[in-house]
């Protein structure tokens, strides 16, 4: 607080020293300039999401979106944990007095080290999930095995920084937030993941897994809370209707770890034959969690960020589905988010294609987008549109709205349409 109120009444630039170091000199005990340039690069690592931000430690390991799980995530998260191991012997070298205020320099890069591990496990869980073997399998145990161990360290580390600034009041509210965090890594091996596939006959269905494809999964379509008497999953679930599956595996204390997601079943759902844009082709987080979202049968909120909705930056969605086969189709309904003031517009024409041999599409229908939409915060709507026509192929492109108007932020750039479902009936 002292070096704060003096920079702010004598602010120095990064040339001149001088308030540091006599900050430096008299309350920590050296002239080294080094000191405020090791605060400088932690507080650095501080502006990374999902490292450094303070909220990035309760995000959940679950659903793999694939924004955070790709290659590029996996090299920033080695690379924050080497140069953050590397900063650490540097502040062991600088704690020459007041050594308690070093504490929370150390918290804070114990937090991110253990922000950058939990990332990279994320990482080997997506692999392990998607190859099952049995060292893809022993690697991801010992890495959450690691992460729960230093979670006991660092929710120490947080008790005595906690008691050095503040009163007893709300750290238990605190600590809890460990505890969840360690709840969840410990039951990890038994949460239940929902996914659209299809059966040996081309039927839309439910598959469910583990991570480590080694625990029984209970199963229900009706909604109601599991037991250990409901059916076992042995094949993928064909879907005939609407409905909200529920998965739960029991653990060593019989208490069930549960999934649940809601299906809006439909002739076109996980029946996706090409995207031909890009989805959140300017940032990955928005892909919706992969091409299929548009017609995996699920949702989005209210929330663009909830990983359900898919994103595309100045270029129009454009996506190709293979009903299986000749099809009578009556409408096309689609969940579109808006949010001007973070670029989002709603899209202005949706264009409908038929085709015969998936090569050669021919325009069927043009509709305007006519909900009426505000421009303060966001704004979920679905619109349908009546197309009785027949046909195997259908193509489906919604036409970005151009650049943002005037009198938005970011006016003269490109905007984004957001959808999450395209319901075919």
């Amino acid at each position: 607080m002292a070096l704060g109120a003096e920079t702010s009444w004598n602010p120095a630039t990064k040339q001149e020293r001088h308030t540091e170091a006599n900050f430096t000199l008299h309350f920590l005990g050296s002239l080294s300039d080094e000191i405020c340039q090791h605060l400088d690069e932690l507080s650095e690592w501080t502006k990374i999401d999902g490292i450094g931000k303070f909220t990035a430690m309760t995000e959940s390991m679950v659903p793999f979106y694939p924004a955070l799980v790709s290659d590029s995530i996996k090299a920033l998260n080695q690379r924050a944990s080497v140069a953050l191991s590397v900063l650490e012997k540097n502040l062991v070298n600088d704690k020459k007095r007041n050594a308690d205020v070093f504490d929370n320099a150390f918290y804070a890069v114990h937090r991110m080290k253990w922000c950058a591990e939990r990332n990279l496990t994320r990482c080997q869980l997506y692999r392990t999930y998607n190859d099952p073997t049995e060292a893809n399998i022993a690697e991801s145990k010992r890495m959450i095995h690691n992460l729960i161990a230093s979670l006991h360290g660092l929710k120490k580390e947080y008790v005595k920084v906690w008691n050095f600034e503040n009163r007893p009041y709300w750290l238990d509210i605190n600590m809890k937030k460990y505890d969840d965090i360690a709840r969840e890594l410990q039951q990890l091996e038994y949460l239940p993941f929902i996914e659209t596939t299809t059966d040996d006959n081309g039927n839309t269905a439910i598959a469910l897994k583990t991570i480590f494809a080694d625990k029984e999964i209970h199963f229900t379509t009706d909604g109601k809370e599991m037991t250990p008497s409901d059916p076992v999953y042995d094949k993928p679930i064909v879907l005939e209707r609407p409905c909200i599956v529920k998965a739960a595996c029991f653990n060593a204390l019989g208490e069930a770890v549960t999934a649940e997601r809601y299906f809006c079943y439909h002739l076109a759902m996980g029946r996706l034959k090409q995207l031909n844009s890009p989805a959140g082709n300017y940032r990955p987080e928005y892909s919706g969690g992969g091409d299929n979202a548009l017609i995996d049968g699920t949702l989005g909120s209210d929330d663009y960020k909830d990983g359900h909705w898919q994103g595309y930056y100045g270029i129009d969605a454009d996506l190709e589905i293979d009903l299986g086969k000749w099809s009578k189709i009556n409408s096309v309904e689609i969940g579109f988010l808006v949010n001007a003031h973070d670029w989002i517009l709603r899209p202005d024409t949706l264009e409908i294609y038929g085709s015969n041999n998936g090569k050669d599409y021919t325009l069927r229908s043009a509709f305007p987008v006519t909900t009426e939409v505000t421009r303060e915060g966001n704004f979920v709507f679905r619109e349908k549109f009546e197309i009785p026509i027949s046909t195997r192929l259908l193509r489906i492109v919604v036409k970005n709205p151009g650049k943002l108007p005037e009198g938005l932020p970011g006016a003269g750039y490109d905007s984004w349409i957001f959808m999450d479902e395209i319901v075919v009936e």
